[in-house]
């Protein structure tokens, strides 16, 4: 089971992805929740920023302390019946959800959106580096930026950091 968000770099919205996980993990997977973020292996000090985070949860993972809501939500995620009123209510919106095909339409727009994303962002890369092979100055740069993608000042800066910062890592 998986439940994604994105991160939408406009609204300053962070990413979370929920994984239900049945398999045993490294430390025999106790844990019920994992959560993990964009980190450098080799210097941990460093990370991407993004505010991406990775949330597993492991069904199978100790209970103890648990609300029984919570206990329901686990018990659903690994297909197991049960007459809780969340798992009625999780069962009956994933019911209707695919009866109406909603889950595909959203499911489609949120792959268009983060293509058309990747896009946008790609053709700010390229134009960056554009600007850099020919020389032109970063306040000529942070204008055109500002018109071409509708960023503010202080966003076209930063764009033009990461770019700087990436070729300095590679």
């Amino acid at each position: 089971h998986y439940i994604c968000m994105k991160y939408n770099e406009k609204e300053k919205q962070s990413s979370l992805i929920i994984i239900q996980k049945p398999t045993q993990l490294q430390n025999n997977g106790e844990r019920l929740i994992y959560t993990f973020e964009n980190k450098c292996k080799e210097d941990e000090s460093l990370s991407l920023g993004d505010e991406a985070y990775k949330v597993i949860v492991n069904a199978n993972g100790n209970r103890e302390g648990l609300s029984d809501e919570m206990s329901d939500f686990l018990d659903f995620l690994q297909g197991k019946e049960n007459d809780g009123i969340l798992s009625e209510q999780l069962d009956k919106a994933v019911k209707n959800a695919i009866r109406d095909g909603t889950w595909k339409e959203e499911y489609d727009m949120t792959w268009t959106m983060k293509i058309d994303e990747e896009r946008e962002d790609a053709a700010l890369i390229e134009r960056i580096e554009a600007a850099r092979d020919y020389g032109v100055s970063d306040e000529k740069l942070i204008e055109k930026l500002m018109s071409k993608f509708g960023l503010t000042k202080e966003e076209a800066e930063e764009e033009i950091r990461k770019y700087d910062n990436s070729l300095q890592i590679a």
